[in-house]
């Protein structure tokens, strides 16, 4: 049962998840073209300065294309499922309801994986041309809250549209709208580079939190 369901979900996602991988490539152009733009009019070396010790992120720009890229794909995934009561019929396939979440869930939360690592490993490219290393590695660790940011969103919204009531919706929203503030508390470079750890724990439990809609779905909870 693993083969059908993950190809079930995949012709959900395909276009979506193309479509948003385009736009996070197309984004990492936009921060090579002003890069290249701004080294040239600017010296170099008060760019570097700038990035350095004002902490200047020519990169803000993704800021919230990880979590906008969670959120688009859980949408395509459930919102159809739920719209048109087909995730009743999944759960009545032959085979344990929570085996089945987790895998619909596991294939968003890979592409939302693979999106995420284009856009990380094309920003170190161009970061790498321009700048030394520790530049680089600066770079990774103030985007990982934002790449973690956009798994949060793609479970939370998962979560949010499984989710039976109306009222516990609007009060899933809540919380998740004040705990993905957490994840952008950047006003410098490396703000999270101590940290980060625990937000990803953070991360990975709404992966487990997701079972929990879902068996008030099952149960029939209205």
């Amino acid at each position: 049962m693993f083969s059908p369901i993950y190809y079930k979900e995949w012709l959900k996602l395909r276009w979506a998840f193309l479509i948003v991988l385009g736009f996070a490539l197309l984004m990492d152009l936009n921060i090579y073209l002003n890069l290249s733009h701004d080294i040239i009019f600017i010296e170099p070396k008060s760019y570097l300065y700038n990035v350095i010790f004002r902490g200047i992120k020519f990169y803000s720009g993704i800021q919230y294309l990880p979590l906008l890229s969670g959120i688009v794909l859980a949408i395509v995934q459930f919102y159809p499922e739920m719209h048109s009561d087909r995730l009743k019929l999944t759960f009545h396939l032959p085979v344990n309801e929570n085996r089945v979440l987790l895998q619909m869930v596991s294939l968003g939360a890979f592409l939302q994986f693979i999106i995420s690592l284009v856009l990380v490993l094309v920003l170190m490219l161009i970061t790498g041309k321009f700048f030394p290393g520790e530049v680089v590695s600066s770079v990774v660790l103030t985007v990982l809250p934002w790449v973690l940011a956009g798994f949060v969103g793609y479970f939370a919204t998962a979560m949010i549209l499984i989710e039976p009531i109306w009222k516990v919706r609007i009060i899933l929203m809540l919380i998740f709208y004040g705990f993905i503030g957490f994840f952008y508390f950047d006003f410098f470079y490396n703000t999270y580079a101590r940290s980060w750890p625990y937000f990803l724990l953070l991360t990975l439990a709404h992966s487990v939190f997701i079972l929990y809609s879902g068996y008030r779905f099952r149960r029939g909870v209205r």
